[in-house]
């Protein structure tokens, strides 16, 4: 394949993704074939180590028609399918195509009943073959900002509303008209046994560690007694309850992968205070899973705030999120069941084993060298410089580790 380079960013370009291609997908969004360029798109590879599950790049089209011949402006993002053989499947991009296709405007609509709606980009075009390409609205330019964790509790609140409204519109709309049961993380099923052996690895390595600790013998014991049973223990969190009355728990559709990059924000300006979080919206939706809320609860305690204030606001959080889903379900018109605290308090308690994963993967991912290591080597617990080299992340460990032995899930 030809390859054009991007002379302001010094990412390679695919030599299809050029102003044809571009053209055609504006033509077809505006159903406009008078639509021409006004000049040449420039492609600019996109934060190339923050999102390992695509290749992302981003460019604004200039625009006129007959129709409108004042100049107009769309920016995009062009998501590729991922090359890397630790990441390269097809459903992952099969799923992220179903949810800005079918699934989250079935939600909007929903949420539309209830005066709301979900903050998302919008899907301008996709394409399966013979690479997969989503192209979608860039929200960057209408005042969205990326951010890291979330360390303020005021900044909190757009967060657990932003995926409480997610799981109240999945929940609703599965009762409703729209089947969500065969959505499922595909990285942590069956068919991607591969990626699961090379968690497995990283788990045992970080055991190993652990139990060379001063002090933690009983905990690196403990650990190494978990070895045989890790794989299991994570499938079965990803394993949807069952439906009826017959069956414990609930499920929603899981953002599946809800960390803090994965998070747009709009922030209020107020002369002489702090800018604060006003709105949250939703982006990568590839590991979308229909299961239990737990999942992207966890992650939001583990993955979207700092440590510091899950310890301190947790309860306050749980209650928060709940109390929000309530809400929505209830304004979307939903009559039946409806899960109440003590229900989702049992789901984070039967999936508690995720946060013991959470340190071990993806807090430790935060002290890695990138330029040094692959992602690969780094998942398959080959990598001599991984986190547990680092005195910042072994601290924090050891804290978190304490805390799990207390509650007795390395039992």
């Amino acid at each position: 394949m030809q390859h054009n380079a991007d002379r302001d960013s010094g990412a390679v370009v695919p030599h299809w993704l050029n102003d044809a291609f571009m053209l055609d997908i504006i033509q077809q969004a505006r159903s406009d074939y008078s639509i021409g360029l006004c000049h040449n798109c420039k492609f600019h590879r996109f934060e190339p180590r923050a999102n390992h599950s695509s290749v992302l790049f981003r460019t604004t089209v200039h625009f006129r028609s007959k129709r409108s011949p004042q100049e107009q402006a769309i920016s995009l993002v062009v998501k590729i399918e991922p090359q890397s053989v630790l990441l390269k499947n097809r459903s992952l991009f099969e799923t992220e195509v179903r949810l800005y296709r079918e699934v989250l405007p079935a939600m909007g609509r929903v949420l539309a009943d209830a005066g709301e709606n979900l903050d998302t980009p919008s899907l301008f075009y996709f394409a399966g073959k013979p690479t997969g390409v989503i192209v979608l609205e860039d929200l960057f330019p209408g005042g969205w900002i990326g951010g890291g964790e979330i360390k303020r509790f005021e900044d909190l609140q757009p967060v657990i509303d932003s995926i409480a409204k997610f799981h109240a519109a999945s929940f609703v709309l599965n009762k409703k008209s729209t089947s969500l049961s065969d959505i499922s993380n595909v990285f942590m099923q069956n068919n991607v046994k591969g990626a699961r052996d090379m968690f497995r690895q990283l788990f045992h390595s970080f055991a190993d560690a652990v139990r060379n600790w001063e002090g933690f013998a009983q905990i690196g014991t403990k650990l190494q007694h978990l070895k045989p049973s890790f794989e299991d223990k994570l499938n079965q969190i990803y394993i949807p309850n069952r439906s009826g009355t017959d069956g414990p728990g609930y499920n929603v559709l899981n953002h599946g992968d809800f960390h803090a990059k994965n998070l747009l924000h709009k922030m209020k300006t107020s002369p002489g205070s702090t800018d604060r979080i006003e709105r949250t919206a939703l982006i990568d939706f590839q590991l979308c899973h229909w299961g239990t809320p737990a999942i992207d609860v966890l992650y939001l305690l583990d993955l979207v705030i700092d440590r510091e204030l899950k310890h301190t606001h947790q309860e306050q959080i749980v209650r928060q999120y709940h109390r929000d889903f309530v809400d929505y379900v209830t304004r979307m018109g939903h009559l039946g069941w409806i899960p109440s605290l003590q229900d989702l308090l049992a789901e984070l308690k039967r999936s508690a084993f995720l946060e013991l994963f959470h340190i071990v993967i993806f807090e430790q991912f935060k002290y890695v060298d990138l330029s040094k290591v692959s992602v690969e080597d780094f998942v398959a617990g080959r990598a001599k410089n991984s986190g547990v080299n680092s005195e910042k992340f072994r601290s924090l460990a050891r804290n978190e580790l304490r805390d799990l032995q207390h509650r007795g899930i390395l039992d």
